[in-house]
């Protein structure tokens, strides 16, 4: 049997195109009662902007998603740092584990890389199985991580990656943008700390 499509009008209100006289969300109830009252079917958002740049009217302004450039800043700063991190987990731990020259506690390697405790143990056990670390449990409660020799090549060749990152990010600057990034950086992070 062949559907027939139905003749009551449809709702432009979103993509589920409901029935306008029985519509399903606010918008559309909305919409309907317009309807009713003024018996000139809505347009949909996109029709309405088509019918403008007809009658010649400027298109509206985008609003800022982040306002004025002092709530952009921190964005950006976000974002930048970002760029910087490492996109493997367990990089943060074998370097934390390096700066404690190869051995330490769970609860230090998690403070370290800013994992909780749970969050860094599992990692080890990963790294441990990839034979970059060695566990020792030396009392029930105190876990102890050591690098092994892998370890160290790779926290020398992530040494190497960031380096090539970093020398990557900053390629296209001169040395008086750099200059000059690094003083409004240093002035940034002044004016950030708190004051006593």
């Amino acid at each position: 049997m062949i559907e027939q499509e139905p003749t009551n009008p449809r709702c432009p209100g979103c993509h589920f195109r409901c029935d306008l006289l029985d519509p399903e969300c606010g918008r559309g109830v909305r919409l309907s009662k317009d309807w009713e009252e003024t018996g000139e079917l809505p347009l949909s958002k996109r029709e309405r902007m088509k019918a403008a740049e007809k009658e010649g009217k400027p298109r509206p302004p985008r609003p800022d998603r982040f306002g004025d450039r002092r709530e952009r800043l921190p964005f950006l700063f976000d974002m930048a740092a970002n760029c910087f991190k490492s996109k493997r987990e367990g990089d943060e731990v074998l370097k934390a584990l390096q700066k404690h020259e190869g051995y330490a506690s769970l609860h230090v390697i998690a403070g370290r890389a800013r994992e909780d405790e749970h969050t860094a143990r599992r990692i080890l056990e990963h790294l441990e199985w990839y034979g970059l670390v060695a566990l020792s449990y030396d009392h029930p409660q105190h876990l102890f991580a050591y690098l092994t020799p892998a370890g160290h090549d790779e926290v020398e060749r992530i040494a190497d990656e960031r380096t090539q990152q970093v020398q990557d990010a900053f390629a296209d600057f001169t040395d008086e943008e750099l200059t000059q990034l690094e003083a409004l950086l240093k002035k940034t992070l002044d004016a950030s700390r708190p004051k006593h």
